[in-house]
């Protein structure tokens, strides 16, 4: 009767053990999970803003054609059309530049110096 209960009690301490390792297995795989969701999303914000970009890219292409092809009909040379629309991105382009500066500036010297 004896050798039953010891029996037993090994038998119990093994599902224990066995019990605690299926938990902490548990654990690791659900933070593992939860790491691919963070993944995931991250992934598809920037899906998202690749797609918006490639629209933006195909709408200013698109509009360059049409641009150029216009031109064409009034006789103007692709070449200036596309000098053209060139010098009007780079203008574009400093003038994000510099509000982006202009806002930098503000948010990390104007605003850290009225707060203090």
């Amino acid at each position: 009767m004896r050798d039953i209960e010891e029996q037993r009690q090994v038998e119990l301490k093994m599902l224990r053990e066995e019990k605690e390792q299926l938990q902490t297995l548990i654990l690791k795989q659900t933070a593992i999970i939860g790491q691919l969701e963070q993944q995931l999303l991250k992934v598809s914000s920037n899906n998202t803003v690749l797609q918006r970009q490639q629209q933006e890219l195909l709408d200013t292409v698109n509009n360059l054609i049409h641009t150029i092809s216009e031109s064409s009909a009034r006789g103007e040379s692709v070449l200036q059309v596309i000098i053209f629309s060139l010098t009007c991105a780079t203008v574009i382009s400093v003038r994000q530049t510099r509000h982006t500066l202009f806002k930098v500036f503000y948010l990390f010297f104007v605003k850290k110096h009225t707060h203090t």
